[in-house]
């Protein structure tokens, strides 16, 4: 292997690793969390997780509507709104835009785990509910790769394809939801594709 091929290896499997980085702190916080409360009921936790997960899809939403696509003059956030999201809308099939950056995502799962941790006060809540948010995210990761860069496989994939490159390439005000339609159809952001 030549040195430039190593170096886009290395490149490449750079993107995918918040696979890597999310379930080991998923890990580690639930272990942590387990020690000080070993008596958590598993229903009880499982319901905690898939809150997460649904948690999820209405921070995709959110961010993905009213930040990403927001249309403050500021000048400062409409260079970070460049930087974070609009150059993967000018180029939807470059690797290099296409996933979060941990940078981006760090911090932002920092405050999450802070502001569940204030909400539950309990450690292992905290770190059941921040797993089922990144479990989520790693969804929206795996789901947005794979209709940016493979092709379809079933019917499912394909619906998700469809909504999302409506918003890639017919009109980027509406189908903001990646991994669910639920927000859209509750806010009402999918009434342009109902009429296409």
């Amino acid at each position: 292997m030549s040195l430039s091929s190593a170096l886009d290896y290395n490149r490449t499997v750079g993107h995918f690793r918040s696979f890597v980085v999310y379930p080991t702190l998923s890990v580690l916080l639930v272990v942590i969390g387990w020690q000080t409360h070993p008596s958590g009921e598993l229903k009880k936790l499982l319901l905690v997780f898939f809150t997460g997960a649904l948690g999820w899809t209405a921070l995709e939403y959110v961010l993905h509507r009213f930040v990403f696509h927001s249309h403050s003059s500021n000048a400062s956030f409409k260079k970070v709104r460049q930087k974070l999201h609009l150059v993967h809308h000018a180029e939807p099939m470059n690797l290099d835009h296409l996933f979060v950056s941990l940078r981006f995502s760090l911090p932002i799962s920092a405050l999450f785990f802070g502001l569940f941790f204030v909400l539950t006060r309990s450690l292992l809540s905290t770190a059941v509910l921040l797993s089922g948010l990144w479990a989520g995210f790693l969804y929206y990761e795996a789901v947005h790769y794979r209709l940016h860069l493979t092709s379809s496989h079933g019917p499912f994939l394909d619906r998700q394809r469809r909504r999302h490159f409506h918003h890639h390439f017919v009109d980027g005000d509406c189908c903001f939801g990646v991994t669910s339609p639920l927000w859209d159809i509750l806010l009402r952001s999918d009434r342009r594709i109902r009429r296409s």
